[in-house]
């Protein structure tokens, strides 16, 4: 975010939700409530100094999340229900194959968007789920259209 602030102004002015996910990627297991509240807060800083507001929701790192964790990030955890293994394979094809094999309502995919394989197989996949009827909306419009409320301190990987 700080490299390239633009990209994230960017992309919440045109709908998208920003995340939180750490500033420096520990894995949160292992590092001291202290460590993790930093973490969480410097990012929140750098997304609402950057859009305004601060982030809704935490992914936590390799979607670790003990007690500690829990109780030091005061915000609703979102995992992932659908894993695309963009980050194993490295294979476009690999990956457009992984998620339409496993894609279902209410689906949580998760993506790495370092891969330039997972960029060219969101681009063949955004169109073949829209003309599948999926209907592709944020963390917090799932939450709304489910009825669902997320709750601090607490990990989803469905929302309904």
């Amino acid at each position: 975010m700080e490299a390239y602030p633009e990209n994230v102004k960017y992309i919440y002015d045109h709908g998208h939700e920003i995340g939180n996910h750490s500033y420096s990627h520990p894995k949160l297991t292992k590092v001291s409530q202290a460590e993790i509240q930093y973490e969480i807060e410097h990012t929140n800083d750098l997304i609402r100094a950057i859009t305004g507001e601060g982030a809704k929701t935490v992914r936590p790192t390799y979607g670790a999340a003990d007690d500690a964790v829990k109780q030091a990030i005061p915000y609703p955890m979102m995992n992932w229900n659908i894993d695309s293994l963009d980050w194993k394979s490295r294979d476009t094809q690999a990956i457009i194959k992984e998620v339409l094999a496993n894609i279902e309502d209410n689906g949580i995919i998760i993506m790495h968007d370092i891969y330039e394989t997972t960029t060219l197989a969101v681009e063949y996949l955004l169109p073949v789920l829209d003309e599948q009827g999926y209907e592709l909306v944020t963390i917090s419009e799932m939450a709304r259209i489910n009825g669902f409320t997320m709750e601090a301190h607490e990990v989803y990987r469905y929302l309904y």
